[in-house]
This record gives C-alpha cells, structure tokens and sequence, in this order.
C-alpha cells in the first residue's frame, strides 16, 4: 500500500502544473493548463504532525481527485510520470 510523504506530494504537484491557493484549513492544488484551470484540483491539510504521512486511503482519495489510478498518482509525484505524460494521459481519458 501506497503512502507518501506531505511534503513529497506538495513539491510534486508544484512541479507538474498544479498552482496552489489557500484556504482555511486546507492547502488546494489546481492544475493549470496553458495559463487556465482545468478543473482538476485536489488538497492536503494544513495540520503538520497528524498528515505528515498520507496513508493509502489518503492517496487513493487524491489520485481520484487528479483523475490517476493510485499508481499512476505515486508516479506523478515520485517523476517517473512526467507532466507532459500526466497531460497526455488526462487528454486520451477526455479528462483535459
């Protein structure tokens, strides 16, 4: 089972398209296609001790959110899946 790190994911998304905005609780990643938002979003939480690891229902829930298996999701944020492969891949699923 899956689980990654906070910081990891955070770093990740950033690298591949997704901007984020804050709110609350919560920090929101959009990805942005293009220079526009596509819709796509997911989120971690702002609490440090509790969410500092995300476990395997935690990363399945966000791979969801950005349209992955949770493979391919571990993928993207660990770079094997790269952002142009994650575009390609959201734009043959009709997703983009």
């Amino acid at each position: 089972m899956p689980s990654l790190e906070q910081d990891e994911v955070v770093t990740g998304l950033l690298k591949k398209g997704f901007s984020e905005q804050s709110g609350g609780d919560h920090r929101y990643f959009r990805l942005m296609h293009e220079g526009k938002d596509t819709g796509i979003f997911t989120m971690t939480s702002r609490g440090k001790k509790k969410y500092r690891s995300l476990g395997n229902d935690l990363v399945t829930a966000m791979a969801k959110q950005v349209k992955l298996t949770t493979k391919e999701f571990t993928n993207l944020i660990k770079c094997p899946l790269s952002e142009e492969e994650y575009l390609a891949l959201l734009a043959k699923r009709d997703e983009l």
